[in-house]
């Protein structure tokens, strides 16, 4: 039923569901008894891959569809109540879609699944604000049950708070990136190692400042690619992070299809090179030295004081403009389309510190 309404047509289109082309490719699917068969019009190879995402496909329960197991994919389809008549004025024709095409999107009655556990109750706060949230084990579930019979979700405003609701036993874990902050990780990991447990999990995540490759200073180049051997991520990763990240060197995690590679040349962290690029003698003679804290003050409003080479940049128009051009030995290596105008800052997991019970 789920693949009903999230592939009806035109939702498997790429302006809709199609953006994975886990859409594009499935011609087909029925109900073999309790097999599930599922028919691509080619090798799709990352097919189960997509579908173990959470968007476009999830299991709904039939219930909350809008009238139930016996809802119309085409007239009551589950897609949101804001997208309307879905080709309904035969705006898709120019795509190939043909006008006659449509679906009504009338959204859900509900949110349940088919997961391990069952919505029980909401409280809320006097201003309205949800103070917690409480489900109930799911005796039909498929799967093998814990012992745990309730779960409570509770909303705290701040870090400390969590941090000390920990500490006191009236919460038993703490689960997700930025829950804690890695200062109060690492105070776990070191002081309450006989009483919690901390786990670290998988890197899902590159933290990224991007640089508008269109638009000056960053247009050029050689200002990005200044940028790029300024800014010292590892030191970020150790003093803001507390070594609880890996420097990142590309726009996505190494584990992610096709990203386990190195490209080279690789832009590191280089002070001496970054100061030298295009920089007039005088500015960096021993009576006159860069200004190391001017590098040092920008902040880049991701919640992490980033390295970065203002004084280089700087020096790169004081230099261009009187004709300094050093390192030109590289030039036969790079191409006019690199360094990317993506500067990776670490890698980051998330974390779980959770009570001994």
């Amino acid at each position: 039923m789920n693949f009903d309404h999230v592939l009806q047509p035109p939702l498997n289109h790429n302006w809709y569901h199609g953006w994975y082309h886990l859409a594009l490719h499935t011609t087909g699917w029925e109900c073999d008894d309790e097999v599930f068969e599922i028919t691509l019009d080619a090798p799709y190879y990352p097919f189960l891959q997509e579908l173990s995402l959470i968007r476009p496909l999830r299991i709904l329960s039939p219930e909350s569809f809008f009238n139930g197991p016996t809802t119309d994919p085409i007239t009551h389809n589950s897609c949101p109540e804001k997208w309307g008549h879905v080709n309904g004025d035969g705006g898709m024709a120019s795509v190939g879609v043909d006008a006659s095409v449509t679906v009504n999107c009338v959204g859900v009655r509900s949110f349940a699944g088919t997961g391990p556990w069952v919505y029980d109750s909401t409280t809320t706060r006097t201003d309205g604000s949800i103070q917690e949230v409480v489900f109930s084990r799911n005796a039909a579930w498929w799967g093998q049950h814990g012992g745990v019979e309730e779960l409570r979700v509770v909303n705290y405003n701040t870090s400390e708070l969590i941090k000390q609701a920990l500490i006191d036993g009236s919460l038993d874990v703490a689960v997700g990136d930025k829950v804690l902050t890695p200062q109060q990780v690492q105070e776990f990991q070191n002081d309450h190692s006989e009483t919690h447990a901390t786990i670290m999990g998988p890197r899902l995540f590159n933290q990224i400042v991007v640089m508008n490759a269109a638009k000056a200073p960053t247009d050029d180049i050689e200002v990005r690619r200044l940028i790029m051997h300024s800014v010292d991520k590892a030191a970020i990763v150790q003093k803001e992070m507390y070594g609880q990240a890996a420097v990142a060197d590309s726009l996505f995690p190494r584990d992610a299809p096709y990203c386990d590679i190195d490209l080279t040349p690789r832009w590191d962290y280089d002070f001496e090179k970054a100061t030298l690029m295009n920089c007039p003698d005088i500015l960096v003679s021993d009576e006159d030295e860069v200004d190391e804290g001017l590098v040092l003050g920008l902040s880049l409003g991701i919640g992490l004081p980033v390295l970065a080479g203002i004084a280089g940049v700087v020096c790169f128009f004081l230099g261009k403009s009187m004709g300094y051009k050093k390192f030109t030995e590289e030039n036969d290596q790079r191409v006019r389309a690199g360094p990317p105008a993506v500067l990776g800052v670490a890698e980051e997991s998330g974390n779980t510190v959770e009570a001994d019970m």
